[in-house]
């Protein structure tokens, strides 16, 4: 028989303590932080808990190439047509077949290209 051991329920973090700074000196304690949160800083100062990690911040986006503009232009033309569409279909002043029709067609065509790569 395999025991498990019982699960432990955390506790959140649900209550708020504000804290009033002078413009500057919020600035200084965010230069302070270096990374991390104040909340926790504040947490660890008052409560002699550990001193918090530094937060990793976002990764440096990679540079778009020529293809990837080209994909998002032409994703960008899918969302068009497909807003078209839409509205188009909510007017009620189109025939349902007709929008089908081109509905798939789009459906078509972004399929293709997809593969295309």
């Amino acid at each position: 028989m395999n025991a498990s051991k019982p699960k432990v329920q955390k506790e959140s973090r649900t209550s708020v303590l504000r804290v009033r700074f002078k413009p500057s000196e919020l600035s200084e304690a965010k230069r302070l932080a270096e990374g991390r949160s104040l909340s926790a800083i504040v947490r660890a100062s008052l409560l002699g808990l550990p001193e918090p990690k530094v937060r990793p911040g976002p990764k440096p986006a990679a540079p778009m190439t020529a293809y990837d503009r080209a994909k998002i232009a032409q994703l960008a033309w899918f969302g068009n047509n497909l807003n078209q569409l839409a509205r188009a279909a909510n007017s009620k002043q189109q025939d349902g077949t007709l929008l089908l029709l081109a509905l798939l067609r789009l459906e078509r065509t972004m399929k293709e290209a997809a593969n295309a790569h």
